[in-house]
C-alpha cells in the first residue's frame, strides 16, 4: 500500500482532518452518519493502487472539529466541504465522489453533486461538470 498522509483543512466553521493514499485520478471517500474516514480503512488500500484516495471526517465528526460551538448540520455545507477538499487536492483536475449513507447524500442530491459539478465560482457550467464524477 502506498503510504497515508495526514492532513488538516480548514474551512468556515471547521477544520478537516483528512487523509491521503495512493496515486492517480482522485476519488473522495463522504462517510455518512456520525461515521468518520475509518469506515473506508478496509478499501483504501485497494483503491490506492488506481488513484489517489482522499478520506475525511466530515465537519464536527471525530477529528474534524468545530471551530465554536456545534451547529446544526446541512448537506449544501457538507458539500461545500467536499468541494474544499477537491480543490485542495485534485486542484482543477477531476474527481471521483463515493459516499456512504448520508456521505451518498451529500454527492447526489442537487445541493451535494450539483453543487461540486456545477457552482464553482470560477469558469462556465460545461467545463466545471467535467471535474466530478459523482458515484454511488
Amino acid at each position: 500500500m502506498t503510504a497515508k498522509t495526514v492532513n488538516k483543512l480548514a474551512v468556515p466553521g471547521a477544520t478537516l482532518h483528512y487523509e491521503v493514499t495512493g496515486t492517480g485520478p482522485m476519488l473522495l471517500l463522504i462517510a455518512g452518519g456520525f461515521t468518520d474516514s475509518g469506515v473506508f480503512d478496509a478499501i483504501v488500500g485497494q483503491l490506492a493502487a488506481d488513484y489517489t484516495v482522499v478520506a475525511y471526517d466530515p465537519r464536527g465528526n471525530s477529528r474534524s472539529p468545530y471551530d465554536g460551538p456545534a451547529v446544526a448540520e446541512h448537506v449544501d455545507r457538507a458539500a461545500d466541504d467536499a468541494l474544499a477538499l477537491i480543490d485542495e487536492v485534485a486542484g482543477d483536475q477531476p474527481a471521483f465522489v463515493f459516499g456512504s449513507s448520508s456521505g451518498a447524500v451529500t454527492g447526489l442530491v442537487p445541493s451535494g453533486s450539483i453543487q461540486l459539478a456545477w457552482t464553482r465560482p470560477s469558469g462556465a457550467a460545461e467545463a466545471q461538470q467535467e471535474r466530478c464524477i459523482t458515484t454511488s
